[in-house]
């Protein structure tokens, strides 16, 4: 794989998890965001999603590869500490919500938000397959709380788990993000491996933000025992369902 040489924006919040990673996707939605960055989710691809664990994951363009910045320039001046690197002249565009594309780069750990993601994106470009974007709104990465999270590939009639701490150790705090509608009223359970189900003041009800998401933070018993357990979430009508692995 080649990867640009030019200067790129430093990523002191990044954690190295493979210097090279190639994915393929659906394209589920394209956002600006306020540093310049476009943040793309992918609906991943049965290989991708299998060998990640994930159904979703965010790739990250920025501004020093899109189109209009001078090679070797800064495409924007540093703010404070934040550096933009230097324009790679990669001339990266936005790629269209629903078109099926293959993306290149380093695959890290986001430590700030605490989620995985391709960043900066190194090459994207169009190619074959089926492409079975879900509506823009179904699909984003969100922050786990675990230094590896195991995002389980849960996505069911417009409910998505797009991360769910895993492992977890008896005793400890484990976190679920979820992704429907805005201002959605939806509620969490877990079924432990012994069957039962989890009475911790941290699960129940809760209400989505503005952006469709919610979180569900809570800690497993000291005596849990080990195993697979089940977590539901269930708004209106959907439900989506993930599992993860409790360590004694």
């Amino acid at each position: 794989m080649t990867t640009h040489l030019a200067a790129r924006r430093s990523r002191p919040f990044h954690a190295d998890l493979k210097t090279c990673l190639t994915v393929s996707g659906a394209v589920t939605e394209v956002r600006a965001e306020d540093d310049g960055d476009s943040h793309v989710y992918l609906a991943l691809d049965p290989p991708g999603a299998t060998s990640l664990k994930l159904s979703s994951l965010l790739l990250e363009i920025v501004p020093a590869d899109k189109p209009g910045c001078t090679p070797g320039q800064p495409p924007r001046p540093a703010s404070g500490s934040y550096d933009y690197g230097h324009c790679t002249g990669a001339d990266e565009n936005d790629p269209a919500v629903g078109s099926h594309v293959t993306v290149t780069g380093p695959y890290v750990y986001d430590q700030d938000h605490r989620w995985n993601e391709i960043h900066p994106v190194w090459a994207i470009s169009a190619s074959s397959g089926v492409a079975t974007a879900p509506a823009p709104t179904a699909v984003s990465p969100t922050p786990t709380g675990n230094a590896n999270p195991t995002p389980p590939p849960a996505v069911s009639k417009g409910v998505t788990i797009v991360s769910l701490s895993s492992p977890v150790k008896a005793g400890a705090y484990a976190n679920l993000v979820a992704r429907t509608s805005p201002g959605a009223a939806c509620t969490m359970s877990v079924t432990l491996p012994s069957g039962r189900q989890s009475q911790s003041s941290g699960l129940g009800p809760a209400t989505t933000d503005g952006s469709g998401q919610v979180t569900w933070s809570w800690r497993t018993g000291t005596t849990t025992r080990g195993g697979i357990a089940t977590g539901t979430v269930t708004c209106g009508s959907a439900s989506a369902t993930g599992t993860f692995q409790i360590s004694g």
